[in-house]
C-alpha cells in the first residue's frame, strides 16, 4: 500500500493507492472551517424530523436535499451546503487529475445527507449504475466527542469475495473522493446513544457528466 500526501489550498490531500486495484482514494481531513461546518450540523439538527428511512432501511435515514433545494425550510441549509459546493468546486481540477478521470463541466454539486445511529451498516456496493457516474463524493461530520464506533468507509476487492482492502476511518470534517464504479460499504455503528445528533451523518454527491 503507498501513501502520498499533496498541498491543496489550505488543506492536506492523502492519495491512497492499493496495489491490487491500482485505484486512488483522496481524503481531506479538516475539510471546512468550523463555524461552516457547524452551520451545516446544525441546520441538520433543525431539519432533524424531515430524514426518513427508505424501504427496509429503518436503521438508516435520508434528507433528500437534492429534490427539496427549492423550499424556504430549507434555506440555511441549501446557504451553509453551497459553501461546501464552492471548497469542493475549487479543488475538482486536482481531484480529476488524482482520480484520472477526464474533465467536464460542474456548475453546482448539490448533496444528500444519511444518518445512522446504533446498527446502522451499508452492505457492499459500487455507485456505478449504469448512469455515467465517474466521482462519489463524501462529507463526513459528527457531534463531538463521538458517541459511536464504525460507521468506517469499507472498500472491497469485488461484491462477492468481501476481501477488505482498504479501510477509512470515520472522522469528523473529513472530505472523501473516490471512483464512483469502486466496491465499498460500511462498517457496522454500535452506540449506547438514541439521540439523532449523536448518530453518524454523511453528505453524499455523486459527479459525472451526465448528471444536471
Amino acid at each position: 500500500m503507498n501513501t502520498t500526501t499533496t498541498h491543496m489550498e489550505h488543506s492536506i490531500i492523502t492519495l491512497v493507492e492499493s496495489n491490487d486495484e491500482s485505484f486512488s482514494i483522496i481524503k481531506v481531513p479538516d475539510f471546512l472551517k468550523k463555524e461552516q461546518r457547524d452551520d451545516i450540523f446544525n441546520s441538520l439538527l433543525e431539519n432533524k424530523n424531515e430524514f426518513f428511512s427508505c424501504g427496509k432501511e429503518v436503521l438508516t435515514k435520508h434528507l433528500f436535499l437534492k429534490d427539496m433545494f427549492t423550499q424556504m425550510q430549507f434555506k440555511d441549509l441549501n446557504s451553509a451546503c453551497d459553501v461546501l459546493s464552492k471548497s469542493i468546486l475549487a479543488i475538482m481540477p486536482d481531484i480529476f487529475s488524482v482520480l484520472e478521470v477526464e474533465p467536464f463541466d460542474i456548475l453546482k454539486i448539490r448533496f444528500n445527507f444519511i444518518h445512522g445511529l446504533d446498527g446502522h451498516y451499508g452492505d457492499p456496493h459500487s455507485d456505478d449504475y449504469g448512469n455515467g457516474l465517474e466521482i462519489t463524493i463524501l462529507y463526513y461530520f459528527h457531534v463531538k466527542p463521538k458517541s459511536f464506533d464504525g460507521g468506517d468507509l469499507l472498500f472491497y476487492d469485488n461484491m462477492e469475495d468481501k476481501n477488505i482492502i482498504k479501510k477509512i476511518d470515520y472522522e469528523d470534517n473529513l472530505f472523501i473522493a473516490f471512483p464512483s464504479s469502486k466496491v465499498h460499504g460500511v462498517s457496522k455503528i454500535s452506540s449506547d446513544s438514541s439521540n439523532f445528533e449523536d448518530g453518524r451523518f454523511v453528505g453524499v454527491t455523486f459527479i459525472g457528466p451526465n448528471i444536471k
